[in-house]
Formats: C-alpha cells, sequence, structure tokens
C-alpha cells in the first residue's frame, strides 16, 4: 500500500515539474488587402490597445515600423500575384497571429473624390500622371454646383480626361441625408467601376466639406468593402500655426512624396485660369506656393480619425473668422455622430476613425516619407 501510494507521489511530482505545452497563438480571421505593383502602401497592423507588433512571415520589401505599428511595403512588378503576411500582435494576454491575404497587382483604375472644383490642385500632377500612363481614372465632386463643374470638366479636359469620366453628386454636406446621398454615389462608382485606389481629401478642419468629402469616402469604401488601397492628401490646414497648402498633418501614417517634372508643372500653372469662379483662391495658390512646392506632391495612406476630436492642437482654420470660432467644428463633429446613429450599419466606420494617439502626440510624430517610384523615372512626355 505504501509502495503504490510513493510511485503515485512520484508521478505527480514529474507531472508538476514537467515543462508546461506552450500554446499556440491564436490565429485571428485573415484580412484581404490589394496593392498595386510600384504603388507604396501601409497597413496598420498595431490597433485596439496592442502594445507590440513582430513580423512573423513576409515577401522581401515589407518592413514594420513598431511605432505606430504599421507595415510598408511598395511591391514589384516581379511580386505581382498572391502573398501572405503574418504579424504577431501582443495585446497583453498573449500573443495573437493576425494574417492578410495580399494581392499585388498592377494598377488599372483611380477613383478622385472632391468637394468642390479646384479641390484637385493639391493632387493635379499624380492625377495627370495616371491619366498619361493610360489608367482608368474617374473624378466625382460632391457639392459642384453647375458652374464650377464646367471649369473641372474644362480643365480635366485639357489634360485628357473626358467629361464621360465625370460625376458629381450636388450635395451640400450639411445634413445627414445630404451625407447620405453623396456616400450611396460614392458606393454606385465603386460597385460600377470597381478601382484599385481611392484618393480623397484628408480631415484637416480647413473647410467642413472637404471633410465631410472624406467621411463619405469612407463610409461608402465600408459599405462595399473596399479591399484596395485609400489615400488622403491635404488642401489647406493651420497645423503649427499654419497657413499650410496642400499640407498633411502629422499622423502615424507614412507620406509619399511624387516629384514632378517641369513640364506638369508648367501644364497645372495654365489652368488657374479655367478656374474663373475661384479666381482669388487659385490666384492665392499660385503665388503663395514655393517652386519646391509646386514640384512636390505629397499623399498617404488614410490616417485613423476620429471626427468627434480636433486633428491637432492649436487653432483651426475653421477658427481663423470670429464669426465661427468652435461652431463649425462642433458642427461636423455632431453631424457625423448623427450620420453613424442614423445608420447602423455604418457603425463600423468608428473603428475606421478612431486615432490611435491623443491629438496632443500627432505633435511629435513624423514617421518616414516614402518616395513615389513613378516620379523617380518620368513618363515619356508628348
Amino acid at each position: 500500500m505504501h509502495l503504490r501510494l510513493s510511485f503515485a507521489l512520484v508521478f505527480m511530482l514529474l507531472l508538476a515539474c514537467a515543462p508546461a505545452q506552450a500554446q499556440e497563438p491564436q490565429t485571428m480571421p485573415a484580412q484581404k488587402k490589394v496593392l498595386c505593383v510600384d504603388c507604396p502602401g501601409a497597413i496598420v497592423v498595431k490597433d485596439n490597445g496592442a502594445q507590440a507588433a513582430r513580423l512573423i512571415d513576409a515577401p522581401e520589401g515589407v518592413k514594420l515600423i513598431e511605432e505606430p505599428g504599421i507595415i510598408v511595403w511598395t511591391p514589384t512588378a516581379g511580386q505581382a500575384g498572391q502573398h501572405v503576411i503574418k504579424v504577431g500582435i501582443n495585446q497583453g494576454e498573449g500573443e495573437r497571429i493576425r494574417q492578410y491575404d495580399i494581392l499585388v497587382k498592377p494598377l488599372e483604375r483611380v477613383l478622385f473624390v472632391f468637394a468642390h472644383s479646384d479641390d484637385e490642385f493639391p493632387i493635379f500632377s499624380k492625377l495627370i500622371h495616371f491619366v498619361r500612363t493610360g489608367k482608368d481614372v474617374r473624378c466625382i465632386w460632391l457639392v459642384n454646383k453647375e458652374g464650377r463643374h464646367l471649369e473641372s470638366q474644362e480643365a480635366m479636359d485639357k489634360i485628357g480626361l473626358p467629361a464621360e469620366k465625370l460625376f458629381k453628386a450636388g450635395q451640400e454636406l450639411a445634413t445627414v441625408e445630404s451625407l447620405k446621398l453623396a456616400s450611396d454615389r460614392i458606393l454606385a462608382l465603386l460597385e460600377e467601376f470597381p478601382p484599385d485606389q481611392v484618393y480623397m481629401p484628408q480631415y484637416e478642419c480647413g473647410h467642413n466639406q472637404h471633410d465631410m468629402a472624406h467621411f463619405c469616402a469612407l463610409d461608402a469604401a465600408l459599405r462595399h468593402g473596399f479591399e484596395g488601397q485609400l489615400y488622403e492628401f491635404g488642401l489647406y490646414n493651420f497645423h503649427g500655426g499654419g497657413p499650410n497648402l496642400f499640407s498633411l498633418i502629422p499622423a502615424a501614417m507614412p507620406s509619399i512624396r511624387f516629384t514632378q517634372d517641369q513640364q506638369t508643372v508648367k501644364l497645372i500653372e495654365s489652368l488657374i485660369p479655367i478656374y474663373k469662379s475661384q479666381k482669388a483662391v487659385t490666384s492665392y495658390f499660385n503665388l503663395a506656393l514655393t517652386p519646391q512646392q509646386r514640384c512636390n506632391t505629397f499623399y498617404r495612406p488614410v490616417a485613423k480619425w476620429d471626427f468627434t476630436r480636433r486633428p491637432h492642437t492649436g487653432m483651426l482654420w475653421y477658427e481663423l473668422r470670429a464669426n465661427t470660432r468652435n461652431d463649425v467644428f462642433d458642427k461636423v463633429a455632431a453631424l457625423t455622430q448623427d450620420y453613424l446613429q442614423a445608420y447602423p450599419r455604418s457603425q463600423d466606420l468608428v473603428g475606421m476613425l478612431e486615432q490611435d494617439r491623443p491629438p496632443n502626440q500627432l505633435e511629435i510624430c513624423r514617421p518616414l516619407v516614402l518616395i513615389d517610384p513613378a516620379s523617380v523615372v518620368q513618363p515619356a512626355q508628348e
């Protein structure tokens, strides 16, 4: 009897001393993404309170920027096809594996979303480049009245983009229903003309309709299940005491620099007189931009914004006029929240817009600048 107990005790002690079996990290459902050849892309991998991230498996050229927690990749022509990227995410309760199923393909279709006629100026160089290199480009203006739309139509015709590829929504973007109609119009384009990339104004509190164009584009992309890359560009803001023209507010996403040739710069300058209804604004842009600013266009993958919070510290462009002060910002914040309450299917947009860091930290978050390969070797000019 004692011998049996002794054997039992020894066996139990051996079990207690045996090394614990390591638990396999939990693998989260794979996310599908589409990136284009020679186009810098970025994906946020560390969110929802994640404390750390590590790259487990990835194609050549993929880099993980641990802080703020994004992967960046500019796939080459030889990398076209299907790829898998695996990232380990630690949220304080053990590591989880996040997998991205990436399709790399040649860039074929591009959609630009604007609020007004003349909002195309900050990104004109990319638009012209896409037209020159044979990409299928579509543009939509959400607010434009007929007169202003005709100005954009004339300018687009001059760069080689015909009227049948230009669209307008005719919304004021000042009510929940007008946001819904604008989002529906973008959604229809995404379904009729599935683009590889979408460009939109950034959230910067320079003009409330610019911000709402950004919101509507994101909402439509979410409802569509868009898997391509969303990019944003700056119009005007007061970050750092401004004023800043065509400038991106510092955020977690890397900026991308596209350098245009002098012929493209001169072409853009020649378009300015077409925008007669916006003569004061376009003339100011023409006078205020330095030669370096005219040659370099900056854009980036869409950062995560919270429309109930100011995008930067200090005075907003909204507040330059004494009669508006905080009124415009408060209305924008309330309008977006009213929209999300009215259309519960868009509630997931909150996750897309939620900032990972408070605005005062955005001031010191200046991530790397990527170079757009398309601007390294310019296409032959006519």
